[in-house]
């Protein structure tokens, strides 16, 4: 196994998490002039990106504990991707809160499985470091779509979301040929000591801010 491979696949995980969760608020001033959506309509669609990154968050450590983390990276990068082809294509609502949805889901299990793959093939000396160069990964995903749009704005969005689709599957075939660690947890989630972690104090009061801090990061931004 080779750790300096699955680092990368981790950095190139959260890099494409920023640019699937900054996406939406990117695009949506053009699918709100192109498909004439009202406010509550464009308020409707940036609201289901972050119930879509919740449920992602929820089902990725059991996951990844059970399965392994091939699978989740996989999944989740092509639910980006054909997130992103949907709101290229589609111009119901419905359809586009669905896609939206898929790529918030998709988004979000990228982002605990990176973290949680980086932390357990890091050592001790190094983890805080490959931690800090992975937010630094993040944050240059997040400015990719702003960016591209901003720099090719006589570009549709939509051919602009395809193009990423595209540099995204590339990301999806590296998952795909590199190996992961194996799972953690063979047997099934143990639910008894996952209850066990709520009686904590110190977990329930950060993950009380991150909570917030998580869902005013999301909304703020694609709003």
């Amino acid at each position: 196994m080779n750790k300096r491979s699955i680092l990368a696949a981790g950095y190139a995980g959260i890099f494409f998490f920023g640019i699937s969760f900054l996406t939406l608020g990117s695009v949506l001033p053009s699918l709100r002039e192109t498909l004439h959506l009202d406010m509550a309509q464009s308020s409707a669609l940036a609201g289901i990106l972050p119930f879509g990154v919740l449920a992602g968050s929820v089902v990725f450590g059991p996951w990844c504990d059970r399965y392994g983390y091939k699978m989740p990276f996989q999944w989740a990068a092509a639910m980006v991707v054909l997130g992103f082809i949907g709101l290229s294509t589609f111009t119901a609502v419905s359809w586009l809160g669905t896609c939206v949805f898929i790529t918030g889901a998709g988004g979000g299990i990228l982002n605990g499985a990176c973290n949680a793959l980086v932390t357990d093939v890091s050592d001790d000396r190094n983890r805080s470091s490959n931690l800090s160069i992975l937010g630094v990964f993040y944050g240059l995903g997040a400015l990719i779509m702003p960016l591209i749009l901003g720099i090719f704005d006589f570009i549709p969005y939509s051919a602009i979301l395809r193009y990423m689709a595209v540099f995204l599957f590339l990301v999806f075939v590296y998952f795909s040929i590199i190996r992961f660690p194996e799972a953690k947890v063979r047997q099934g989630f143990p639910i008894k000591e996952g209850l066990s972690m709520l009686r904590q104090p110190a977990l329930l009061f950060f993950s009380f801010i991150l909570f917030f801090q998580s869902a005013l990061e999301g909304l703020c931004s694609n709003w």
